[in-house]
């Protein structure tokens, strides 16, 4: 009999990590000679039929997989506290494990120098780059959870008994080579200073330099928080969140505290004069646009959660090539990315690989990052545009947003009349909606999208001012649909689902406490992922052109 339970020794869910419990008939007697250590993990088994059972536990983290497999994640005491927040190691090392290409993984903390501790992941693969890895882990892991290092081995080390050998692992050559290269700017007034003091407390950590970035330096979305409380206690003055993004360094910061003892105003955000079309994106400047089916559809964020059933939807209902923008070294690496992401949701099927092209490149840069022969192709070929990608942070401020959400939006909508004129399917957000303009009413189709005033936070602001683009450009004759979904779920059928969102966070958070905020009578509007791809692509592949 095997059981994985919780701390309290309850049933853990499936999917739920947990330890280890062995049960039956082969339950030994005890530790030689050791009782305490006996009483400790022989204890009583509740759940056997017969009286008297027992249980052992045997330190070990596993899960209940949804295929009815038990997988193993590590040992109960490979448990460490970084920053405040306890990290299983195991439950990271098998995130890594599940990346393609990695043969082996073991994930440590290390003091890379005196009072600055770093979660660094150790592993083998050949080809595997740490900056792919990263990428990957970030749709899996939480903030807290994601390693600061990679460090690519030929192999780990093992000890006699065939186990990996955690202190012969070396040191991770990346921190070695930052704190060589790393020179220490030392404060330049008394705000930097006091600023400094709090950064380092915040941080736990000595040698910060007033240029390095609360992020780069160890900082998290977890730590956000507290170093706004901090800095109001030091300063007197209330920090704004959004400016532990928009100004991450020691000197920047502290200007803003500057500016927020002396009472100057941070400038007002003109989201109006942000949406502007340049004259160059115009239907008249393309050629007519392609007849029938499509043969060729342009995706970004194609390895998002949606973006996932988007390619499956997309590939089962159509002929079409799949040409995929994706953040990659080369094309080998967009096509792994793709792959996993789909694997990672249960969607992968072989015939699929033919049928995607990966486009290494990046909604933030200017012509999406593509080289000009790969911008030419997609300009040729494709005859539509699926434009899911976009950065998602409800802390991070309209500046650090616009590049990606903003400017990818004019990139996708000046490639659509570049060649023969494309349609564009833009996913936004239900978001822009959230305002007092529609309080308490219903959304549809015909009403207009709310002021600019109205939009609060980076991210509605930016997806507000994409929508207006993409509006201006359907003004100029470019076939533009755009699709607003709310909180998109897990699939219907397999509930599989997004569990690096904060929607998952809240409910994983609920189930762990064994609490719910009193809330009742709230309502959520929430749309399973395949219900949503379904309405999306069968619009892409049924287009008749009128947007």
């Amino acid at each position: 009999r095997a059981y994985v339970l919780d701390r309290h020794l309850q049933l853990a869910p499936r999917g739920v990590a947990g330890e280890l419990a062995i049960g039956g008939a082969g339950v030994a007697a005890g530790y030689h000679r050791a009782p305490e250590l006996t009483a400790e993990r022989f204890v009583p088994d509740p759940y056997a039929p017969q009286p008297g059972a027992r249980i052992y536990r045997s330190g070990d983290l596993a899960r209940w997989n949804s295929d009815g497999s038990l997988q193993f994640l590590g040992r109960r005491d490979h448990q460490v506290k970084l920053r405040g927040v306890r990290i299983e190691l195991g439950e990271v090392e098998s995130a890594l494990l599940a990346c393609d290409g990695v043969q082996a993984a073991v994930a440590t903390v290390l003091e890379v120098a005196p009072g600055d501790k770093r979660l660094v992941a150790y592993f083998v693969g050949p080809g595997v780059t740490g900056a792919a890895l990263r990428a990957e882990l970030a749709a899996r892991l939480p903030d807290a959870m994601l390693p600061a290092i990679f460090e690519r081995l030929q192999a780990l080390p093992l000890t006699v008994n065939g186990k990996i050998d955690r202190r012969a692992l070396p040191a991770p050559t990346q921190a070695l080579q930052h704190l060589e290269t790393r020179r220490i700017v030392a404060p330049a007034s008394s705000t930097e200073r006091r600023m400094l003091a709090v950064r380092q407390a915040v941080l736990g950590r000595e040698g910060l330099s007033t240029d390095d970035e609360f992020f780069s330096a160890g900082g998290d979305s977890l730590l956000t928080l507290p170093l706004v409380f901090q800095l109001q206690r030091a300063f007197g003055v209330e920090v704004p969140l959004t400016a532990v993004f928009s100004a991450p360094s020691i000197a920047a910061l502290s200007r803003v505290v500057d500016d927020l003892l002396a009472g100057v105003a941070a400038p007002e955000l003109d989201l109006a004069a942000q949406a502007v079309l340049p004259p160059d994106i115009d239907a008249a400047r393309a050629a007519p646009r392609r007849a029938g089916a499509p043969r060729a559809i342009l995706v970004t964020g194609a390895t998002g959660f949606l973006g996932a059933w988007l390619l499956r939807d997309l590939l089962d209902a159509s002929a079409a090539q799949l040409l995929c923008l994706v953040r990659a070294d080369d094309a080998a690496d967009g096509a792994r990315r793709l792959r996993a992401n789909l694997q990672h949701y249960g969607l992968w099927q072989e015939r699929y690989a033919a049928r995607l092209t990966p486009l290494p490149g990046d909604l933030a840069a200017p012509r999406l990052g593509l080289t000009d022969d790969g911008y030419a192709t997609v300009a040729s070929e494709a005859d539509a545009i699926v434009h899911n990608g976009g950065q998602v942070n409800f802390l991070a401020p309209y500046a650090s947003l616009a590049p990606a959400n903003v400017g990818g939006t004019l990139e996708v909508l000046r490639l659509a009349t570049t060649g023969a004129l494309k349609a564009v399917h833009m996913v936004s957000t239900l978001g822009v909606y959230v305002s007092a303009d529609y309080l308490g009413a219903s959304v549809r189709e015909s009403d207009a999208p709310p002021t600019a005033a109205s939009q609060q936070g980076g991210y509605n602001q930016s997806k507000w001012v994409a929508e207006q683009l993409a509006l201006a450009a359907r003004a100029r004759g470019v076939p533009v649909a755009l699709y607003r979904p709310a909180r998109i779920t897990g699939d219907s059928g397999s509930g599989s689902a997004n569990l690096g969102d904060y929607f998952s966070a809240w409910v994983k958070g609920c189930a762990q406490l064994g609490m719910v905020p009193d809330i009742a009578g709230a309502s959520y509007d929430m749309a399973p992922v395949d219900h949503v791809s379904a309405v999306i692509a069968r619009r892409v592949l049924a287009d008749d052109g009128a947007g």
